[in-house]
């Protein structure tokens, strides 16, 4: 899938076959902002009343551009997260993770799985979440500089989903999956060519 800068693009994810079923399904609008800044909507619909799907911390809408001041901090996989992976050589990439209640993390790696240390650090990414009916539809908005990451060349770019259940399993989405297990590290995950703005 290759898409320019100044055309936002709609994106379905795909199940990965080990998913539970369940009658919901996720979808990634992307776009970018004036400033530069990635425009990523991950929406989530159908039955979706199984699933936790977290709210800010802090109460009310998950919006941490007021209120709580997002963290920053690992492990956010192991709830439902939204990510984003952007691959900026033959071999380097970085991993964001957004939660739905305002937290966040950015690695960057060498090579498959081979993190860079200490994390790159960042601008926290705005992340406003909305759940008009808990029900049936779920909405996490983000904005978050990539440039600074990414150069000016075309980019390999993943787009994926951990989506929690409320009896402790996850779901897995990606734009696409490898053979075996989920994840979203590998190269079939990197489904996207993007020319981010200059």
């Amino acid at each position: 899938m290759m898409m320019r800068s100044d055309v936002p693009a709609l994106m379905p994810l795909v199940p990965h076959p080990a998913n539970a079923s369940g009658d919901y399904r996720v979808d990634v609008g992307l776009g970018f902002g004036d400033d530069g800044r990635w425009q990523l909507t991950y929406a989530v619909a159908g039955a979706i009343g199984e699933l936790v799907l977290p709210m800010s911390k802090g109460g009310g809408g998950g919006r941490n551009g007021g209120g709580a001041t997002p963290l920053r901090r690992d492990g956010l996989w192991q709830a439902s997260c939204f990510e984003l992976f952007v691959r900026t050589g033959a071999r380097g990439y970085h991993e964001w993770n957004f939660a739905p209640h305002g937290d966040f993390a950015l690695y960057a790696f060498d090579d498959y799985r081979t993190p860079v240390t200490p994390p790159p650090p960042t601008v926290p990414p705005v992340i406003i979440a909305d759940a008009p009916d808990p029900d049936r539809s779920f909405t996490c908005r983000v904005s978050v500089d990539v440039a600074p990451f990414a150069g000016d060349g075309v980019l390999s770019v993943g787009i994926s989903a951990v989506m929690e259940r409320a009896d402790g399993g996850r779901d897995y989405w990606a734009l696409a999956h490898p053979p075996g297990p989920p994840d979203f590290h590998a190269p079939a995950c990197f489904a996207a060519t993007i020319l981010p703005p200059a």
